[in-house]
């Protein structure tokens, strides 16, 4: 999987994600179409693709567990995953994957780890181009989608971040509003409802109507350049100036490595200071990348996946702590 790799500025960016939308011609908006006209556009988009390369799974086809371990890996969204007409274009490590009838007829993703914009970004556009679709457009509003902040060129960069300096010298509400005032979104691991979970932020481009592709990208990445220099700075003051900072690092370790039971909130508190404590070389036995993969893991059905098995929350619990265990020891 794509998220098992470090890439650049690995610190501070979790990953990448170039996300395109584009509605097909000759077809209603997603929300305004029938059963059969999402039958006949998965088969249009399906006889598109390079069956050498990728693959077109039905969600219909798809046990639930499956359906929300994407989810939970940040590869579909929750309104992807409760469309039973809709399917997935992947490609082997899912560092591709095309949303079929989401909000719009195609959702181009394609992911990398760490901060990696510009190889993402083209790898979108290249996949966009070697569809051959015919893309509904407009001289005036440019690509046309179901949502009208997507109008234009459709284009949305997001970057996933940890910052646990920032939210710990409590600067991160100052930093959030300096980059609202950019034009930039800020959510967190699993939306904007979940700010701050596990000091993991996510930051994408507001809107891409007015704006060219290279605009946005500049932006982003200016904006990114910014956080990573502040959570730099907090993570030095705090290793400099608070021994409990350090001190919760190693807690963290103990317990990832010796519980018994662990809730997946619990497991991503924990894996994140410990994710804070490998960057900043104070723990060297274990790998910035088996933390990530781990974070992805440790979710309910992401683990549910991974030993094909379905248990209650008391039983997931249990099993949580067991493979976090056996992962790092």
């Amino acid at each position: 999987m794509w998220y098992n790799e470090i890439g650049k500025n690995s610190e501070y960016v979790i990953s990448t994600r170039v996300r395109i939308a584009r509605n097909l011609i000759n077809f209603n908006f997603p929300n305004n179409m029938s059963e059969d006209d999402m039958m006949k556009l998965n088969c249009l988009v399906e006889n598109s693709i390079d069956i050498n390369k990728f693959k077109l799974l039905r969600l219909k086809d798809m046990d639930k567990i499956t359906v929300n371990s994407l989810v939970q890996q940040h590869l579909i969204s929750f309104e992807c995953a409760e469309n039973i007409n809709g399917a997935i274009i992947t490609n082997k490590d899912n560092s591709i994957v095309i949303m079929v009838n989401e909000e719009d007829h195609l959702r181009i993703q394609t992911f990398s780890s760490g901060l990696n914009i510009i190889d993402t970004y083209d790898s979108a556009k290249f996949i966009e181009n070697s569809l051959n679709l015919n893309y509904a457009k407009n001289d005036k509003y440019g690509y046309l989608t179901s949502c009208p902040t997507n109008l234009g060129s459709s284009l949305r960069i997001s970057v996933m971040m940890h910052l646990p300096g920032l939210v710990k010298i409590k600067k991160i509400n100052n930093i959030v509003e300096d980059v609202l005032a950019t034009g930039i979104l800020v959510r967190g691991l699993y939306g904007e409802n979940t700010a701050g979970y596990g000091d993991m932020y996510q930051f994408s481009n507001k809107s891409s109507f007015g704006e060219s592709d290279d605009s946005i990208i500049l932006n982003i990445k200016n904006v990114i350049s910014y956080l990573i220099s502040q959570e730099s700075k907090a993570r030095q003051i705090l290793l400099k100036t608070d021994i409990l900072f350090e001190d919760s690092i190693f807690r963290a370790y103990g317990i990832l490595k010796n519980s018994r039971y662990i809730t997946y909130k619990e497991a991503i508190e924990y894996l994140s200071k410990l994710r804070v404590g490998i960057s900043l070389k104070l723990i060297s036995e274990i790998d910035l990348k088996v933390v990530n993969r781990l974070m992805t893991e440790s979710s309910s059905n992401v683990l549910k996946t991974i030993l094909k098995q379905d248990f209650d929350q008391y039983e997931e619990n249990k099993e949580r702590a067991k493979y976090l265990r056996k992962e790092l020891s």
